[in-house]
């Protein structure tokens, strides 16, 4: 679990607390990313998505290059 590292844009979600809940989050690689990652190494993911752990819906998705990368290896 992690705190969301920027801005909401969309805050609504299924269980109903909007303010302080634990976020966490799946990162989403290529399929070059996922071989690389398989043996060893670190890869840049494609997508990070952040995810409610009370209600486990997708927060909010990015793609932005400055966030993916401080999701190398993780």
């Amino acid at each position: 679990m992690s705190n969301f590292p920027h801005g909401f844009k969309n805050t609504k979600h299924n269980c109903g607390d909007n303010k302080n809940y634990p976020v966490e989050f799946e990162c989403t690689y290529s399929g070059l990313g996922w071989l690389l990652f398989s043996i060893g190494m670190s890869a840049i993911p494609t997508r990070v998505d952040f995810i409610c752990s009370n209600c486990k819906q997708i927060i909010e998705s990015t793609s932005d290059s400055e966030v993916l990368k401080k999701y190398v290896g993780r």
